[in-house]
Order: C-alpha cells, then sequence, then structure tokens
C-alpha cells in the first residue's frame, strides 16, 4: 500500500472587479492552472514503471459574482510507494505552484501535511503467510492483489518492528463487490473467521519457535 500525505496551496493574487479582471491578478486563474498542471507531475516527470498519484480534492475562493478574489485555497493527496518518489512529488507541487503564480502576477504557498509511509511487508513474514494461506486452504477465494494507492496507519508499526499487512475479503458471497466510504458497502460477518484463522496461524507458528523472528528494521531519522 502507498504512503498517504496531504497538501494545502494557498494561492495569492490581486483582488478586483469582475468586470475590470486587468487591474488585478486573478488567484482563481493561477489555481486553475496549478490544478491543470500539477497532473504533469506524474504523467511526465515519474517513470511509467513507477506509480504515484495526486489528486486535487477541493477548491475555495470568492463568494460573489461579481468580485475577483484576492486568494484561492486548493488542497489534496498524495500517494506514492517509495520515499524518493513521495519527495520529490511534494518539491515539485512548491516549485511549479509558485512558477505560475509568479508568472501571473502573485505567489503560491504549499503546505505539506505529512501521512503514513508506504507499506512495506517483511520478506520473511510474507512468506509465512503464504504459507498460512496454502495450510488453510484459503488460497483459492484469494484473488491476485494488486498494489493499492490506498495508505494504512499500520505502516509506522513497520517502521519499528518486522511486520505483515494482509486484507481479508469481506463481500458478502454472491454479491457485488462494493468499496469502503459507499453508502451501501456491506461486510460479511463471516470474514472474521478467515481472519481469526489467520492470526492463530501466525501466531502459534512464532510462539512454538517455527519461525525466527527477522532482525527489526533500521529507523532512518529522516522520516517525518
Amino acid at each position: 500500500m502507498a504512503s498517504c500525505d496531504y497538501f494545502d496551496i494557498t494561492v495569492r493574487g490581486t483582488g478586483g472587479h469582475g468586470a475590470m479582471p486587468h487591474e488585478s491578478a486573478d488567484a482563481i486563474c493561477m489555481a486553475a492552472q496549478i490544478v491543470s498542471n500539477v497532473q504533469h507531475i506524474v504523467s511526465r516527470e515519474i517513470s511509467a514503471l513507477d506509480s504515484a498519484v495526486i489528486s486535487i480534492t477541493g477548491i475555495d475562493g470568492g463568494t460573489e459574482y461579481n468580485v475577483i478574489p484576492a486568494s484561492v485555497a486548493l488542497r489534496g493527496t498524495v500517494r506514492a510507494f517509495d520515499e524518493r518518489t513521495r519527495e520529490y512529488i511534494f518539491a515539485r507541487l512548491q516549485t511549479l505552484a509558485s512558477s505560475i503564480a509568479a508568472a501571473h502576477g502573485g505567489s503560491a504557498c504549499v503546505r505539506k501535511i505529512a501521512g503514513s509511509p508506504p507499506v512495506e511487508n517483511h520478506p520473511e513474514l510474507a512468506e509465512i503467510g503464504r504459507q498460512a494461506l496454502s495450510a488453510l486452504d484459503l488460497t483459492q477465494p484469494s484473488p491476485e492483489l494488486r498494489m493499492s494507492t490506498a495508505g494504512e496507519d499500520f505502516a509506522w508499526y513497520q517502521k519499528e518492528v518486522p511486520g505483515l499487512f494482509f486484507l481479508v475479503g469481506g463481500t458478502p458471497q454472491g454479491a457485488a463487490s462494493i468499496p469502503h466510504h459507499h453508502p451501501k458497502f456491506d461486510f460479511d460477518d463471516a470474514a472474521m473467521d478467515i481472519g481469526v484463522r489467520m492470526f492463530l496461524y501466525l501466531t502459534l507458528s512464532r510462539s512454538i519457535g517455527a519461525q525466527p523472528c527477522p532482525p527489526a528494521p533500521q529507523r532512518d531519522s529522516a522520516l517525518p
């Protein structure tokens, strides 16, 4: 799973009358170009073999029909699968937003709200997890999972100790799969049995000494 960070972009211009835009530095026009151009960071600056997401999820600016506002606020989220891409995107967001605003007589400031890092399962624990799936005969119902750009706070635990994060499908038998946060989302209680069996297998396999504990990862002091 990906890292999960958020950002605010404040775009400042010079307010004015809607009938005389030449007397203002239009923050709405600046913000519109920023929204369009940030997508070029992913499509033209990050390798197609890597993955990242930049989504603008909010725009606030202006309250009247005939007044050009002096500022516009943007907000959104960034997802990435490694720290290098994660930091690169935020550096480029600041450069791009500032440059576009300056070109039109304004300014822009990006505020990063650091969230969780990428989820990275420990290889040895991931292998134990695969063994558990096979031993519990859970391999057939499990679809092949792709990398997910969703974020997960469990990643913070993995910065301290070796960790294994796995998903338990909760779609009711025979029903259409409905994503989280959807108003019609439903959870199949039978999935709890699968989760309990997995945790029991993993716990017992470790407690009886069948699998040695991998060494803890080195802490990176540069991480937020």
